[in-house]
């Protein structure tokens, strides 16, 4: 009697561990499919054309259409697509690898372009002060990348110049 106890015992021990394991599984399917980063679509939805990739990338753009918005005025669809770009340094800024400090001064640096962009656009006597937040969001571009992603592409770029 006592062996079959046992028995029953490590069935329901072995029936447990199985539902277990496919519950971790099915919710790891499920997590997977819900995620997403910036730039990337998703099912059902498409992120706008101009929506870059990364702090970086989206530090960039704005150096540039800044730069262009000084030169001429732009359409309403580019102004928009600027105020966009705006819009978005905080959330790409937090989905970066900057510290909390450096987030911090990326949003206050977010809300400041934003306050010059509503006060009469970004060219005039508002432009020293656009290309001082400009230069202030590129000194923290370095702290945004993610040092294993790019210490891997050294790795890789160093292995195959050396193979030549």
């Amino acid at each position: 009697m006592m062996k079959s106890e046992q028995t029953a015992g490590e069935y329901d021990r072995g029936r447990l561990c199985l539902v277990s394991l496919m519950a971790m599984l099915l919710c790891g399917a499920v997590i997977g499919c819900a995620g997403g980063s910036p730039g990337e679509e998703s099912e059902g939805h498409e992120f706008p054309a101009h929506r870059p990739t990364s702090y970086e990338q989206l530090v960039a753009e704005l150096e540039r259409r800044c730069g262009e918005a000084a030169a001429e005025a732009g359409s309403t669809a580019e102004v928009s697509e600027l105020q966009d770009l705006i819009g978005w340094i905080v959330e790409f800024a937090a989905d970066s690898e900057l510290r909390k400090a450096d987030f911090e001064k990326a949003a206050s640096l977010g809300r400041r372009l934003q306050q010059l962009s509503q006060a009469g656009g970004l060219a005039g006597e508002q432009r020293g002060q656009v290309l001082e937040v400009l230069r202030d969001l590129r000194e923290l571009v370095p702290r945004s990348r993610d040092l294993n992603a790019q210490q891997a592409a050294e790795v890789i770029s160093a292995g195959g110049q050396g193979g030549r």
